[in-house]
């Protein structure tokens, strides 16, 4: 490899190394927010207990079952799944989007992801445009955004769904429309069509 491409790649892999580094780092911190959210509902319980304020306790049980349902409907868990940093961080840093946007984000993580030896670069290509398609369509024109990620023996399978709101969907239909149907690249067969309201893209990898 020529000394200019290979300063190049290497500077992309620092880049790429610096970001991973940067959403792991991001995780942590998220995930002391919530053990601290836990040990304050942990104490003010322990609290109204020893001091047998029932009452209080009995109140305080609504809190105590909102605050837990806001915590376990947190995408972060799942992404503990998701074993290749190139696609953590990309999801990661698709999730803060969503989140700085006020949009819906529903991720699903149904068993581990791994690294991805073959085709990496043409995999990753893929899911960029995915998630174009997503910043396109999607923040601020729908209803929610869902990303389902699985795997097993034989591969993997990567689906955004999107929703739009009421009056977007001549939009997204016009921007939809201009894709290809389905599409074989290499050990990857992308695919989009419509279910219903949604539009979906989906990403099949072949082991």
């Amino acid at each position: 490899m020529p000394n200019g491409l290979k300063a190049v790649r290497d500077k992309q892999l620092l880049n790429e190394l610096y970001e991973g580094i940067e959403c792991k780092d991001a995780m942590l911190e998220e995930f002391r927010i919530i053990r601290h959210e836990y040990n304050n509902l942990i104490q003010n319980l322990v609290s109204y207990i020893e001091e047998e304020n029932w009452s209080e306790l009995k109140a305080y049980k609504s809190e105590v079952l909102r605050r837990t349902y806001l915590l376990n409907a947190m995408n972060l868990s799942r992404l503990t799944r998701i074993k290749s940093l190139k696609i953590l961080t990309r999801i990661y840093k698709l999730l803060k989007r969503a989140e700085e946007s006020g949009t819906t984000f529903k991720l699903k993580v149904y068993n581990d992801i791994k690294e991805i030896n073959s085709n990496e670069n043409g995999i990753l290509k893929v899911m960029d445009d995915f998630i174009f398609n997503v910043f396109e369509w999607g923040y601020g024109s729908s209803e929610y955004i869902k990303l389902a990620l699985s795997s097993n023996e034989e591969g993997y399978s990567i689906v955004f769904e999107v929703k739009p709101v009421v009056g977007k969907y001549e939009k997204f239909q016009k921007s939809f429309e201009m894709k290809i149907p389905s599409e074989l690249r290499e050990n990857i067969f992308v695919n989009f069509y419509l279910k219903g309201e949604l539009f979906v893209q989906e990403l099949l990898i072949c082991l």
